[in-house]
């Protein structure tokens, strides 16, 4: 079992509030980049799939790729899990340092206003600032519209 670590505020805290926040991982590749990872996950077929159900799994996601020929930029975005988060804020600064707030906080000989945490809200969209055609679902491989 291991123990968080608990994180200490800073003497200035005036106020702390919660919210959540929607992390991605996202990697950026080549059409030739993606090809080649496609063909050697299909040489790394399990004894659990069928080897033609694989192969036609290939197949066809070779083939979305092919169909995507408006762009040779590919995109590999995955939702990480959703995290509650602090904001910290001081007296020395307008701007909140913001930590994940799955440690406890200590404010020690402090009166800062201290925000209530939500139940989080269910997020019916995303809100990601580029709108993204799925190429890839499997393998979360996205481009641009075109």
């Amino acid at each position: 079992m291991s123990l968080s670590k608990p994180l200490l505020g800073k003497s200035d805290t005036t106020k702390i509030n919660f919210s959540w926040t929607h992390r991605y991982s996202g990697k950026t590749f080549t059409r030739k980049e993606l090809e080649k990872r496609i063909l050697q996950a299909g040489a790394r077929i399990s004894e659990q799939v069928d080897a033609a159900t694989g192969q036609s799994r290939q197949h066809i996601e070779l083939q979305a790729l092919a169909n995507a020929n408006h762009t040779e930029v590919f995109y590999q975005r995955r939702l990480l899990r959703v995290s509650p988060t602090a904001h910290i804020y001081t007296s020395t600064g307008t701007s909140a340092r913001n930590i994940i707030a799955h440690s406890p906080i200590f404010i020690i000989n402090q009166t800062p206003v201290i925000g209530t945490f939500n139940d989080y809200p269910n997020r019916t969209c995303n809100s990601y600032i580029r709108k993204l055609m799925p190429v890839i679902e499997r393998l979360h491989i996205y481009c641009e519209l075109p």
